[in-house]
């Protein structure tokens, strides 16, 4: 019997600190049944094999393998120059002991007031895994304190400097309450005539959707709050959604691409030192789906909006 203690969950070489993880593989099969026969004569497959990997993990700020895929993505749907669909990354990933080759299909995280942050990644597979369950024979690279996790005391909306201005980064002073990020990939696995398996797996587009709540249904142009007016869902952006105000009473400029508002997210570390270390989610090209404002007892309202964008 081996215990948690003694499996890794490891994504291209290293490890993440998963504290839920599940392996399914599956093979469509058929009852061939014919004429004359009450019975099925025979069963045989009818469908392409596949596998899926569920995890759920600590985030840790400085090395999120799982992130990397999804940057990996991303540039190549905006590879204009040399797109390059036909040949994605595929990923190595060992499940106490059972190894095998992945492609990212979803990746998500969710941020709430005073809570450590987790994220959920599926990944897919095309051909079976190797290996058998048995105790790890050296343990991965871990986190060995807080400080390197991401947690909510070390998350902030922001926005970069105005033209011109000299300055690090500076938070908006509009509030945000809860904030999810969920990505998902559509791939497609080619298969040709006399062969098991793919011969090649494809990338087709991407999608990214954010949830945020803040305490306002007000959305700005300009990012200044003499235009604010409620959301009329013609295709206001990201943009839009905050006040734009930093704390020193500036606004940023709504056209500058280089500094969009943004969530930004630090490793625990930061609240004694500056860190190098960061993640971000940008509201750039983003539109506005859809909003929802609530009232319950003992509590203030809040707005909550859901935006996406398409690649």
């Amino acid at each position: 019997m081996i215990f948690f203690n003694n499996c890794d969950v490891v994504v291209n070489g290293t490890g993440v600190m998963a504290d839920a993880v599940s392996l399914s593989t599956s093979n469509a099969i058929v009852a061939v049944r014919g004429m004359g026969n009450n019975l099925a004569v025979t069963s045989t497959p009818d469908g392409q094999y596949a596998n899926n990997i569920r995890i759920t993990y600590y985030l840790e700020v400085e090395k999120d393998p799982v992130y990397a895929n999804v940057s990996d993505y991303l540039s190549l749907v905006h590879n204009t120059t040399n797109p390059n669909y036909e040949d994605i990354p595929s990923n190595i990933i060992g499940v106490a002991g059972i190894t095998g080759v992945y492609y990212l299909d979803s990746y998500s995280l969710k941020v709430s007031a005073n809570n450590v942050i987790k994220a959920q990644a599926s990944y897919v597979g095309f051909t079976p895994p190797t290996g058998i369950i048995k105790k790890r024979e050296f343990k991965h690279s871990y986190a060995e304190s807080f400080s390197g996790l991401a947690h909510a005391w070390t998350t902030s909306l922001i926005a970069g400097p105005m033209p011109g201005e000299v300055g690090n980064d500076s938070p908006i002073v509009e509030p945000v309450y809860d904030f999810s990020y969920d990505f998902r990939s559509v791939i497609n696995p080619i298969y040709t005539l006399g062969d098991k398996y793919p011969k090649q797996v494809m990338l087709l587009t991407a999608e990214e959707t954010i949830s945020v709540v803040k305490e306002t249904n007000m959305i700005n142009v300009s990012g200044r709050g003499e235009d604010a007016f409620p959301i009329t869902f013609y295709g206001e952006s990201g943009w839009q959604l905050f006040s734009g105000l930093k704390e020193d009473g500036t606004s940023f400029n709504e056209y500058n691409m280089d500094s969009p508002p943004r969530i930004k997210i630090e490793p625990l570390s930061g609240l004694c030192d500056d860190s190098n270390s960061y993640m971000e989610f940008n509201f750039s090209g983003m539109k506005i789906e859809s909003s929802d404002v609530s009232v319950d007892t003992n509590d203030f309202a809040k707005a909550s909006f859901v935006l996406r964008r398409y690649h």
